[in-house]
């Protein structure tokens, strides 16, 4: 579990306190609290960037497939996230009504889909590791400030960019429930649960891990080093300075996830390489269970960034 900041401590109400506070509504309309993607109070920082940024995205990708849904308004109470949606205007409905046949007949999702894997996943990561790169100890004072101005600004740019491809995830998922269930009566949770594991990234995997997995199954010292009682913290540094083909894919799948948050949005919580152990759990089992990836679907597009179902409709396989 994450650790709260101190920021989030001092608006997170002690044991003693709990009974005095007032959760009104943090403005007009109906309000449902993010217990998925906030289950904790968030820090002021994560408060501060994020509402605005994922109302921003989540404007322009309503905008491009049509939907009816202007944004969702995130506000908090004691730290804790609520939101409420909120509709386009009416002026704005007939634009999002062409919007959305026209996402439908073109089938916009592909084209996003694509876009992400060539174009804007490559240069986010890109821009990921170049600020990965900076030592902030070897920084002046003014240096760290205007380094910190950077991450601030490339985060704010990552919550939009994540939420402008939404319809990509949202579109044909929502597609297919909804005429599934309308053809066989089975209920939305019950289809929507076809979709699992058809993210395979979502759940950790990747090229850089199958890399570096492969090397550690074929160096004998490497493996027998993972399976060591050692601080982990202590064996990932050690394979990360290991000869061979080990060392390098260590250092490559290290860069990629090392600064991913655990179970959690707000980056004042714990991230990947701050629980070792995690890592070392999750190489062991992958070792254990060394399987080749599911492949994509025949035909089908590149993954979507987040979460996609692939399967045909009856008469117009809109999701082909």
């Amino acid at each position: 579990m994450g650790t709260m900041t101190n920021a989030t401590r001092q608006q997170a109400p002690g044991a003693r306190d709990v009974e005095k506070l007032s959760f009104d509504a943090p403005g007009p309309g109906a309000w449902l609290r993010d217990r998925v993607h906030m289950p904790r109070p968030w820090s002021q920082y994560q408060q501060e960037i994020h509402p605005p940024a994922l109302a921003e995205g989540f404007r322009e990708a309503g905008r491009r497939y049509g939907w009816l849904v202007d944004y969702l308004d995130y506000r908090f109470v004691h730290g804790f996230a609520y939101f409420s949606v909120r509709p386009v205007g009416e002026a704005e409905v007939p634009k999002r009504f062409e919007a959305a046949e026209r996402a439908l007949e073109s089938r916009i999702w592909r084209e996003d889909a694509d876009r992400w894997e060539r174009v804007v996943k490559p240069a986010a990561i890109r821009a990921h590791l170049a600020l990965q790169t900076v030592d902030p100890t070897a920084l002046s004072r003014d240096q760290l400030l205007a380094h910190l101005e950077r991450c601030r600004g490339h985060q704010r740019q990552m919550i939009v960019q994540h939420h402008m491809f939404n319809g990509a995830a949202f579109g044909p998922v929502g597609d297919f429930v909804a005429h599934v269930t309308e053809w066989s009566g089975i209920d939305p949770a019950r289809v929507v649960a076809l979709a699992r594991g058809a993210a395979p990234e979502s759940a950790g995997a990747s090229a850089e891990l199958d890399r570096f997995v492969a090397a550690l199954a074929a160096d004998r010292q490497a493996r027998a080093l993972l399976d060591t009682d050692n601080e982990p913290g202590e064996t990932l540094m050690r394979l990360r300075g290991s000869d061979g083909e080990v060392g390098p894919a260590a250092a490559e799948y290290l860069d990629s996830v090392g600064y991913r948050l655990l179970d959690s949005l707000d980056v004042g919580d714990p991230y990947t390489l701050e629980v070792p152990e995690v890592v070392v759990r999750r190489l062991r089992r992958a070792l254990e269970t060394r399987v080749p990836r599911p492949r994509r679907w025949p035909g089908s597009a590149t993954a979507c960034p987040r979460r996609t179902g692939t399967s045909s409709t009856r008469s117009s396989p809109r999701l082909a």
